[in-house]
């Protein structure tokens, strides 16, 4: 796509306004001595992003992204890349004596920091792409060592005492070389991201926001409100959108569930001729249809056989979402939902939608959750 000269600034002025707000809450006491750094958009890049240092680049180098990343993914995924980037400037930047890999532990440290993610470069595939994959082809990301370490640590659990001594003995020497620990590998199973809804609208219409909130209720996930840039024809445009945070596996169905049940509310809101309803009164069928659900959900019983252990780990978790939201949305307000006037019939014949829809299961592949099934 081509773009003009002013969109391009436009672009990379948009650019350096979320890294300058990142750094700022990553590293509030440090900011002051972070060296200026450039920001370039890349037309010839076969990585989704790099940073760079050396002759004719300011003083802190510079991050190159692949103007194909941010003319032909969601801004979220744009994000996923900077931030990483963002984390290797910081490492040189804040930590010029450290002495590790170029994705080691001080990086890591930095990348949760930003909120960012540690792959999101070389084979990576963007944010929005992986979150299409199956886990199969997921897992095709990762480099091969990793995966013969993943391999071993399994066989490790074989019944046979000696081929799993030699697999455990194995797994750990290449986890030596790799430099990581069996903890990380089971935090990069499942990884905290963000994924993302974008509309062509100035503001978010109700019945989206109710799904925003259908989908925190009840999918272990957070969703946020907020504004993005998108390229729309050459041209920059702003719209409206909301984000989806949390473990991968968790973004992944709630995702789903939003494509799945704004299908539902393609086919079933129609009037008496089948006729699709009008917006205005499809979007209060669509608030009924939700609120049904959720007060079916809500009434779900969970596992009785659930271990205080379990609970300890669940809590573990929300407390990691938690901080990866933060650093995400440092001036993350909380906004209280507005009484809306719906017309009662159309609301009502939501209901009754609601009150006998099934999510059919979609995803999953008996190691990974599939969506919560009403019955």
């Amino acid at each position: 796509m081509e773009l003009s000269e002013g969109v391009l600034g436009e672009l990379c002025g948009a650019l350096e306004r979320e890294a300058r707000e990142a750094l700022a809450t990553a590293f509030p006491g440090e900011v002051g001595r972070l060296p200026r750094f450039g920001l370039l958009l890349d037309g010839s890049m076969s990585e989704l992003g790099v940073f760079r240092r050396g002759a004719g680049l300011p003083p802190g180098g510079a991050i190159a992204l692949s103007l194909r990343l941010v003319t032909e993914h969601p801004w979220y995924a744009v994000m996923d890349v900077l931030r990483h980037e963002l984390a290797h400037y910081a490492v040189w930047a804040l930590y010029p004596e450290v002495s590790e890999p170029p994705h080691g532990e001080r990086f890591r440290r930095c990348c949760a920091a930003l909120g960012g993610n540690p792959r999101a470069s070389g084979s990576y595939p963007p944010l929005d792409v992986s979150l299409l994959l199956d886990d199969g082809s997921y897992e095709a990301t990762r480099p091969p060592l990793e995966l013969r370490v993943r391999k071993l640590l399994a066989l490790s659990g074989s019944p046979n005492e000696h081929e799993a001594a030699l697999a455990l003995l194995k797994a750990r020497e290449l986890m030596a070389r790799l430099g990581v620990e069996e903890v990380r590998l089971e935090e990069d199973d499942d990884p905290l991201v963000r994924g993302g809804v974008s509309l062509a609208v100035c503001r978010l219409p109700a019945d989206e926001r109710a799904m925003a909130s259908f989908l925190t209720a009840h999918f272990g996930v957070l969703c946020v409100v907020r504004d993005e840039v998108r390229v729309v024809s050459g041209r920059l445009e702003l719209g409206a959108g909301y984000d989806v945070c949390g473990r991968r596996s968790k973004v992944k169905v709630a995702l789903y569930v939003r494509e799945y049940l704004w299908h539902a509310v393609a086919a079933r809101a129609v009037d008496g001729a089948g006729r699709p309803l009008p917006a205005l009164r499809r979007r209060h069928f669509a608030l009924g249809m939700l609120s049904a659900l959720s007060r079916r959900l809500s009434g779900q019983a969970l596992p009785a056989a659930v271990t205080s252990a379990q609970r300890a780990l669940v809590k573990a978790d929300e407390a990691a979402q938690r901080r990866f939201v933060s650093a995400l949305y440092p001036r993350l307000r909380r906004q209280g939902g507005r009484r809306l006037r719906v017309g009662r019939e159309d609301y009502g014949a939501g209901e009754r939608v609601g009150d006998e829809l099934d999510i059919a299961p979609g995803l999953g592949d008996g190691r990974r959750e599939a969506p919560r099934q009403l019955t």
